[in-house]
């Protein structure tokens, strides 16, 4: 989930299983078609050559990247695009408002706060077990 969500962050919505297994439905799970409509093909079964030929940056297809091994056929593509983790999910909100998760916090460039073994946050200085500074 955090690693599709920044999939999706840094490509605009672009790259990642998501955009994948739209295009994979479109293509109603035919990988030749599949292949063709994300430019891992340049022809029929024409693959591009790895790794100079794809491309890594926003100006490639959607659903270009990530890149999934299929030299030896097609079945761990299909079983991660069909897997359950990516249908939609309706979430209910948490009590007292949304909670910020890692990604969303890394990518408003903040972080999430650790606190000490004792659970206090340490700021300004230490202190011992009782409380005073030391």
């Amino acid at each position: 989930n955090t690693i599709e969500g920044l999939w999706q962050f840094y490509s605009k919505g672009k790259f990642g299983f998501v955009a994948q297994r739209k295009i994979w439905r479109q293509c109603r799970s035919e990988f030749a078609r599949f292949a063709e409509e994300v430019s891992w093909f340049t022809d029929k079964w024409q693959n591009r050559n790895w790794p100079d030929e794809f491309i890594y940056d926003l100006t490639a297809p959607v659903g270009h990247l990530p890149l999934t091994n299929c030299i030896r056929g097609s079945q761990v593509l299909e079983e991660l695009l069909n897997h359950p983790a990516f249908e939609k999910k309706k979430a209910a909100a948490p009590k007292g408002g949304p909670k910020k998760s890692g990604l969303s916090l890394l990518a408003m460039g903040g972080a999430p706060r650790q606190s000490s073994a004792r659970g206090h946050i340490l700021a300004g200085g230490s202190s011992s077990s009782s409380g005073r500074r030391l």
